[in-house]
């Protein structure tokens, strides 16, 4: 018997409903809160939340600091959702030089939550992520949360909107979901334990911190960028900084663009492949994991490259002079559509130049090659010139 593809996709639905035990007929309410802080130049803000996510954009007035929240809860009975509502509060709260923006949830009287579905397309796009990771356990206000498809886990979640003024220092953390910032200018920092952190067009110090979760950068510029993540990827487009970090434990470092002062890439296991990358000094690691550079070493100045297991490629100027270093397992370097002049080899170290010599790059891949190509030579190109 074949199926109809309104079968196929009511089917579909029903193994979801079943699986994160969530009824047709739950009834759902919703709550808008709205406070404008106080924040005193020089200090900082900081805004938590447990299960949503924390939209961070720049003010039209200066000084002027807003923080509102949506709030979206389920339950059996339309009053059992409306009283779930109403215990969600924004608690402002200022010491010292901070003032904290505290979204207070009944974890008094309950411990494990779900998000709240919202029609078909919403409760297929929410559910994805904790379905496949299989929940989280995080702490908030002293007590340990779950967070995931439990079926008796309660349905809430808070999306707040933060609006800040240029160069305002702040401090945002969201358990498990979203943080997204948009066009700000300052000191800010944002932390999630499960969750994706994501901005764009961003100006001064920036510090991105998540636990499992991905984190991407995008049109960025300031003196320090500083990006880490226990098990995520990290995309970065367009930046410009003084100094950038970007640290991973289990992820991918993927980039385009990428100009830095002093660059620091750390990787436990991941590849690592940076186009258009043009730090001043680098120093770039992996433990198992592929590096792939393209530079044209424009102000590059030394560079230290190392992998514990990968390759590592270099793609370069045709007309760029440098020096390397390089250590293999075999001694060797190979090269693709280049000519570089063996100066030294010893054992598992070889000394090469480039033209004239120039910017030095010091390579260790003892448990993979070393690969010299052009910057932006294709297979084909690399099959005619050989």
């Amino acid at each position: 018997m074949r199926l109809s593809r309104h079968s196929i996709a009511a089917s579909l639905l029903l193994i979801v409903l079943l699986a994160t035990g969530t009824s047709l007929a739950l009834e759902a309410a919703e709550k808008s809160l709205t406070i404008e802080p106080e924040v005193k130049a020089g200090t900082t803000l900081v805004v938590e939340n447990l299960l949503g996510s924390v939209h961070v954009v720049p003010s039209q007035s200066k000084g002027s600091v807003r923080v509102e929240a949506r709030v979206v809860a389920e339950a059996k009975t339309p009053e059992e959702a409306e009283a779930l509502a109403e215990s969600i509060r924004l608690e402002p709260h200022a010491e010292g030089d901070t003032t904290r923006v505290h979204v207070a949830w009944p974890v008094d009287r309950f411990t494990a939550y779900r998000p709240p579905k919202s029609g078909v397309k919403g409760l297929l796009k929410r559910w994805a992520a904790p379905m496949l990771r299989g929940g989280s356990t995080v702490e908030y206000d002293g007590q340990l949360i779950q967070v995931g498809p439990e079926r008796k886990a309660t349905g809430l979640s808070v999306d707040v909107t933060v609006t800040l003024p240029y160069d305002m220092s702040a401090t945002i953390r969201q358990s498990v979901g979203l943080i997204e910032g948009r066009a700000l200018r300052g000191r800010l920092r944002m932390e999630t334990v499960d969750g994706d952190i994501s901005f764009e067009r961003c100006f001064g110090h920036v510090t991105a911190r998540t636990e499992r979760g991905e984190v991407r950068v995008s049109s960025f510029q300031g003196e320090e960028l500083d990006v880490s993540t226990a098990q995520g990827n990290m995309e970065l487009t367009d930046v410009r900084s003084d100094r950038a970090r970007l640290h991973t434990d289990a992820g991918a470092i993927r980039g385009l663009r990428v100009t830095a002062g002093e660059l620091v890439i750390e990787s436990a296991s991941g590849d690592v492949k940076l186009g258009g990358l043009e730090p001043t000094t680098a120093d770039v690691k992996t433990g198992s994991g592929k590096v792939d550079l393209a530079t044209h070493l424009k102000s590059l100045r030394n560079a230290v490259i190392q992998t514990a297991t990968g390759d590592v490629i270099l793609r370069v100027g045709e007309l760029t002079h440098f020096d390397l270093h390089a250590e293999t397992k075999s001694g060797l370097v190979k090269t693709m559509g280049m000519t570089l002049d063996l100066l030294e080899q010893d054992g598992q170290a070889s000394k090469l130049q480039h033209g004239q010599g120039g910017p030095e790059l010091r390579v260790s891949a003892l448990g993979g090659s070393v690969v010299v190509r052009p910057y932006d030579a294709s297979r084909l190109d690399l099959l005619l010139k050989n």
